[in-house]
Protein backbone atom coordinates (compact mmCIF):
# COMPACT_ATOMS: atom_id res chain seq x y z
CA UNK A 1 0.00 0.00 0.00
CA UNK A 2 1.16 3.51 -1.18
CA UNK A 3 0.40 6.70 1.20
CA UNK A 4 -1.43 8.75 -0.69
CA UNK A 5 -1.93 11.46 2.14
CA UNK A 6 0.42 14.37 1.11
CA UNK A 7 3.18 15.52 3.44
CA UNK A 8 2.64 18.01 6.02
CA UNK A 9 4.52 21.45 5.82
CA UNK A 10 6.71 22.66 8.20
CA UNK A 11 6.03 25.84 9.57
CA UNK A 12 8.71 28.41 8.62
CA UNK A 13 10.74 29.89 11.84
CA UNK A 14 9.92 33.33 13.28
CA UNK A 15 11.59 35.89 12.48
CA UNK A 16 13.34 37.83 14.78
CA UNK A 17 12.35 41.07 15.70
CA UNK A 18 14.55 44.15 14.23
CA UNK A 19 16.38 45.61 16.58
CA UNK A 20 15.65 49.35 17.51
CA UNK A 21 17.17 51.06 14.84
CA UNK A 22 14.93 54.19 15.47
CA UNK A 23 16.24 54.84 19.36
CA UNK A 24 17.70 58.50 18.12
CA UNK A 25 14.73 59.62 16.38
CA UNK A 26 12.83 58.53 19.20
CA UNK A 27 15.23 60.29 21.59
CA UNK A 28 15.46 63.01 19.52
CA UNK A 29 11.41 63.75 19.50
CA UNK A 30 11.00 63.43 23.34
CA UNK A 31 13.76 66.09 23.75
CA UNK A 32 11.47 68.41 21.52
CA UNK A 33 8.52 67.51 22.68
CA UNK A 34 9.65 67.89 26.86
CA UNK A 35 11.34 71.80 25.86
CA UNK A 36 7.99 72.57 23.67
CA UNK A 37 5.86 71.93 26.58
CA UNK A 38 8.44 73.02 29.26
CA UNK A 39 8.52 76.00 27.34
CA UNK A 40 4.56 76.18 27.91
CA UNK A 41 4.48 75.38 31.06
CA UNK A 42 6.83 78.36 32.20
CA UNK A 43 4.60 80.71 30.06
CA UNK A 44 1.42 79.64 31.39
CA UNK A 45 2.74 78.68 35.08
CA UNK A 46 2.83 76.21 37.47
CA UNK A 47 -1.53 75.52 37.21
CA UNK A 48 -0.79 73.91 33.88
CA UNK A 49 1.45 71.36 35.04
CA UNK A 50 -0.89 67.92 35.23
CA UNK A 51 -2.20 69.02 31.33
CA UNK A 52 1.46 69.58 29.86
CA UNK A 53 3.08 65.67 31.67
CA UNK A 54 -0.23 64.71 29.98
CA UNK A 55 0.40 66.05 26.52
CA UNK A 56 3.85 65.06 26.60
CA UNK A 57 3.13 61.70 27.80
CA UNK A 58 -0.09 61.57 25.00
CA UNK A 59 1.85 63.19 22.23
CA UNK A 60 4.88 60.45 22.78
CA UNK A 61 2.88 57.58 23.19
CA UNK A 62 1.24 58.82 19.47
CA UNK A 63 4.87 58.98 18.33
CA UNK A 64 5.91 55.38 19.88
CA UNK A 65 2.91 54.04 18.22
CA UNK A 66 2.96 54.63 14.56
CA UNK A 67 6.41 53.47 14.25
Amino acid sequence: MTDTSPTPQQPTPATAPEPARHGFHDALMLICLLSTCTGVYLAVGGTAFTGVVSAVVGLYGTWRTRR
